[in-house]
């Protein structure tokens, strides 16, 4: 066998040697991307406050180096396979010349030591290879966030050719501190995979030819070849026929968990909501963010009904998600924890991020309020005279478990009260805006605000305001829930009663400016908890009501100094290096 493979030895190491000296070559060009990189960071930094245009140039010089460095990364890769198949083809000549020159006890020796060697030779070209390439990639992620923190410092954004608008070419998770590597990935991939979706299945579909809605619900190719790509679908849904898909906690709170599921199962995610009204009557895609809308073209082709099967439960959603044979997979996820329990069981490392500091970043990147709530969310702000990132919120749940009218007034101030008292034991201090499903609560809170002063006798502004004037179309004196989403018994499809989708915009503008606050006292439900992961600090947060008993708390007085340790004084409207939860929508 030795013999065998000396005499073949120069067939092995002569594409080596030479794909080695390539190597060399190509490393060498990524060790002068790297240090231009660095070399145009330092000279971006000294020329901060320089003409603008020359900046600009310097920045759009790193993207250039960026797209460079890409280039090299496929030049590897095409360099790995390459060698990788040649390495093949030659062991496998060793193996039939031997097969000729041995008898059948040797032959047997042989071709297990070929098929050995093979594969360890195979592994030793991947593993080279690919080290170089995840090096390169490291490099290519660093160049990106430094363009960023760069951009940031020198107060410039780079558009993308022909944006009058000035935003910036990279995606929104590329930016994230917060998101963990293999998040970044998944929704790389998801672009990625929405891409092909788009140029391989899209004609197909739109003309229903070669059975394509019927090969791409059974995971097949479109020729019947290896080579096309097949995908599989992870889908959030609630539908018109779901009798319940629970509260808006319940629906998006779990994301995180079900992106962690989607990702380790390969699927693409989207989100499908028919109640009370489509999601994107609320919310859509941000500019750079992830699309989760199941694209007009393919929805027919998905074939969803009343037999569609979903899981509500992390084991039995789990062990579908896994099975490679179900293309499609539909989560209405119901638990006590929001998928916060698994999400961080399966966390890659105890230095990676828990569930509840990766919320925000993940909304960032899946959601931005339409143009026109954002335009009801800035007139409340101005209304109100708040300042996002710059007060305190307090989420007052008082018609959950019992009906107004099982509830006493003086119950209602006393709870209001001491939800407010809640609040300014957090870090942050007032001004304290209060969201409530009781108007008569939110009336007690602005009455409160009376008894209390501004500090620094700052009269401008209230102490404590809330949204009294808060209307919907049906007249009703409360905002609606969306767990109590009314169904129709005798209707044999049981869809849902009809409604106005403009009824559930107080549902999210209540969220949002929840969620601007820097700090959170919230109660029973989740929507509290929510708005809480969504603020500006969810480490500032406090329980008012636990396991169905308020939880007592005292008035605490804050100093004017209380709320400017983490401003932003070449930005006044928001916190610190924290990006608002309010961008331009998707094209």
């Amino acid at each position: 066998m030795a013999q065998v493979l000396a005499g073949r030895k120069p067939l092995l190491r002569s594409p080596r040697k030479r794909k080695q000296r390539k190597g060399w070559q190509v490393g060498l060009m990524v060790v002068v991307i790297v240090v231009g990189i660095a070399a145009g960071t330092i000279l971006l930094v000294l020329m901060k406050g320089f003409d603008k245009n020359i900046l600009d140039s310097s920045l759009l010089l790193v993207e250039q180096q960026q797209e460079d460095l890409r280039s090299i990364l496929k030049e590897f890769k095409t360099m790995r396979d390459t060698t990788v198949d040649a390495v093949t083809a030659g062991l496998t000549n060793i193996g039939m010349d031997n097969d000729n020159d041995n008898d059948n006890d040797e032959e047997d020796d042989t071709n297990d030591g070929v098929k050995k060697h093979k594969k360890n030779k195979k592994a030793d070209w991947e593993i080279a290879f690919d080290k170089v390439m995840q090096d390169a990639n490291r490099t290519l992620h660093k160049a990106r966030a430094i363009r960023s923190s760069v951009t940031a410092a020198t107060g410039s954004t780079t558009g993308t050719r022909g944006d009058a608008g000035g935003s910036t070419t990279t995606n929104i998770w590329d930016n994230s501190t917060i998101l963990p590597d293999w998040l970044k990935e998944y929704f790389a991939w998801h672009k990625e995979q929405l891409q092909i979706l788009h140029d391989t299945w899209k004609p197909k579909l739109i003309l229903q030819r070669d059975n394509a809605a019927s090969l791409l619900l059974w995971n097949q190719a479109l020729d019947g070849s290896i080579h096309d790509h097949k995908h599989r679908f992870f889908i959030v849904r609630c539908f018109a026929f779901d009798r319940s898909c629970g509260g808006l906690a319940d629906r998006l709170l779990p994301l995180p968990y079900l992106l962690q599921v989607a990702h380790n199962t390969s699927r693409i995610l989207f989100i499908q909501f028919e109640k009370p009204a489509p999601l994107t009557s609320y919310m859509v895609p941000p500019r750079g963010g992830l699309d989760w809308r199941i694209p007009s073209w393919l929805l027919p082709a998905l074939n969803f009904t009343g037999e569609t099967r979903r899981y509500k439960g992390v084991t039995n959603l789990e062990w579908h998600a896994s099975n490679p044979n179900e293309t499609i997979v539909c989560s209405v996820l119901q638990t006590w924890h929001y998928g916060s329990q698994p999400y961080n069981e399966h966390r890659r490392g105890d230095t990676e991020p828990k569930f509840k500091y990766v919320v925000r970043d993940v909304w960032r990147t899946l959601f931005t309020p339409t143009l026109s709530l954002q335009q009801k969310l800035q007139q409340q702000l101005r209304d109100l005279q708040l300042r996002e990132g710059h007060y305190t919120a307090v989420h007052l749940r008082l018609l959950y478990a019992m009906g107004a009218d099982e509830r006493s007034s003086e119950d209602t101030i006393r709870w209001t009260r001491n939800a407010i008292n809640c609040a300014s034991n957090l870090d942050h201090g007032p001004p304290y805006f209060v969201a409530s499903d009781s108007h008569e609560a939110g009336r007690a809170a602005v009455e409160y605000g009376m008894e209390h002063s501004m500090p620094n006798n700052n009269n401008n502004q209230r102490m404590i305001v809330a949204r009294l004037a808060a209307t919907n179309n049906n007249n009703n004196t409360t905002p609606f829930h969306y767990d109590r989403i009314p169904v129709l018994k005798d209707d044999p499809e049981q869809k849902a009663a009809p409604y106005h989708a403009s009824d559930y915009d107080e549902t999210y503008v209540d969220l949002y400016l929840l969620a601007m606050a820097q700090c959170v006292s919230y109660g029973v439900g989740g929507y509290g908890k929510l708005a809480s992961f969504l603020s500006y600090n969810s480490s500032c947060s406090n329980l008012h009501f636990k396991k169905r008993m308020m939880q007592s708390c005292l008035w605490l007085d804050h100093d004017v100094h209380d709320n400017n340790d983490n401003r932003d004084d070449n930005n006044n409207n928001l916190p610190l290096s924290m990006p608002s939860l309010l961008s331009p929508p998707m094209d």
